[in-house]
């Protein structure tokens, strides 16, 4: 994010609405940091069922199952 970027001219990249602070930027996106905290909750709930169902699954290592 470049210094003294308006924040009011920016959408958040999840749901779409006005960003408004506190904000979260990441990948040249915008989010309202109560998107990207339930982005973030989502992803490590996916992950933990994904382990749950196949254990051999590695998601942060990047090891697929032979």
């Amino acid at each position: 994010m470049q210094y003294r970027t308006r924040i009011e001219d920016h959408k958040c990249a999840a749901c779409y609405q006005a960003l408004t602070i506190p904000a979260h930027y990441q990948n040249r996106e915008y989010y309202h940091k109560a998107c990207w905290d339930n982005a973030v909750l989502a992803l490590a709930n996916a992950e933990r069922i994904a382990r749950e169902v196949n254990p051999s699954l590695f998601i942060h290592e990047g090891v697929m199952p032979s």
